[in-house]
């Protein structure tokens, strides 16, 4: 879970489709109601231990493949869209993410 001002973001894993996915919904007032939820990953093999981190109006996420590696995802728009899922990493586990800003 990750926060941006009063919005929640979640991120999981669970099976979906048939195979284990990596999934997200978002909370606009604080995590009273939340929005659809939104398949992220779209690969073979077990998608999990999301790591999810905000930044501004920025969304990031990372998670592990098995077997496969880590993969990397992002918003720019406060989650509305999310880019192409990148594989950072092959034959990697457990990622973890850290946002650090820039101090002019």
């Amino acid at each position: 879970m990750a926060a941006l001002r009063d919005q929640l973001y979640v991120a999981w894993s669970e099976v979906s489709a048939g195979n284990v996915a990596i999934l997200i919904t978002k909370s606009q007032n604080g995590g009273d109601t939340f929005n659809t939820i939104e398949r992220l990953s779209n690969n073979p093999g077990e998608s999990r231990s999301p790591d999810l981190t905000t930044s501004e109006n920025q969304i990031y996420l990372v998670w592990d493949v098995s077997p496969g590696g880590i993969f990397f995802i992002r918003s720019v728009d406060g989650g509305i869209t999310f880019g192409a899922a990148t594989m950072m990493i092959t034959n990697g586990s457990d990622p973890a993410l850290a946002v650090s800003q820039n101090i002019a």
